[in-house]
């Protein structure tokens, strides 16, 4: 019982990461069960045993994930330190350097950044290539997830409060450095907020993306260089 047991958590770990390694290569909407159980070495009647549908299998696969550039909803350390931009500058190059290291997380975050790049997340057809040449409507396993874009709609609507939340508190420690008259003169929290999620995200897209490793600490920089140029004194 014990050995069946670990046997089938064995094969449930492979489909997970034949799973990641297909909708790398094929797309998270045109990747098919088939392509999950060639990249996992199992029959495809296995990963259907595991995973009754292509949703199920989708939000298992991103379970865990973690938005690095998210600070959490705990401000207290901004408001207690003496300098929140400095921290928020060092939290938010941690969460980068952290989502980079770890290699499940850096090929999740590859996978998102790349249906927000190629803007699948907002495609809504009906039917989608599965060959060269040839459209095949989903199966009855895949049509619990737009083949647009692959993601279930909670969990991309998950994805969507969660990107929204960490610019928004993003925004906050930047409010809290203009009430301690941190800022220049005109710069609002808001834009502030937003351009550094931004700045953020384009760095963390092009290390991902680039399917290199990070020579220099570009996104280091670039963030230092922004705050610096928001603040009265060096940041």
């Amino acid at each position: 019982m014990k050995r069946s047991r670990a046997a089938a958590l064995q094969t449930r770990e492979a489909i997970l990461a034949g799973a990641l390694q297909a909708f790398a290569r094929h797309g998270v909407g045109r990747a098919t069960f088939q392509h999950v159980a060639g990249f996992a070495g199992v029959t495809r009647g296995a990963v259907y045993w595991h995973f009754t549908d292509r949703a199920s299998l989708v939000r298992e696969v991103f379970r865990g994930l973690r938005w690095p550039l998210d600070i959490g909803p705990d401000l207290q350390p901004y408001l207690q330190c003496h300098n929140p931009l400095a921290l928020l500058r060092e939290t938010l190059v941690a969460g980068i350097e952290h989502g980079l290291a770890d290699a499940r997380q850096r090929a999740l975050l590859a996978l998102l950044l790349s249906l927000q790049h190629s803007r699948e997340i907002f495609d809504t057809h009906d039917s989608r290539p599965d060959r060269a040449g040839e459209v095949v409507a989903p199966s009855s396993a895949d049509q619990a997830v737009d083949p647009g874009h692959g993601l279930p709609p909670d969990l991309q609507t998950h994805w969507e409060r969660q990107v929204a939340d960490a610019s928004a508190r993003l925004v906050a420690v930047c409010a809290l450095a203009e009430a301690r008259g941190l800022l220049r003169p005109g710069c609002h929290p808001k834009v502030l907020g937003a351009c550094l999620h931004a700045l953020a995200l384009d760095c963390l897209r092009g290390q991902c993306l680039s399917g290199l490793g990070a020579p220099a600490p570009q996104h280091r920089q670039a963030i230092t260089w922004l705050l610096q140029g928001a603040a009265l004194s060096q940041t």
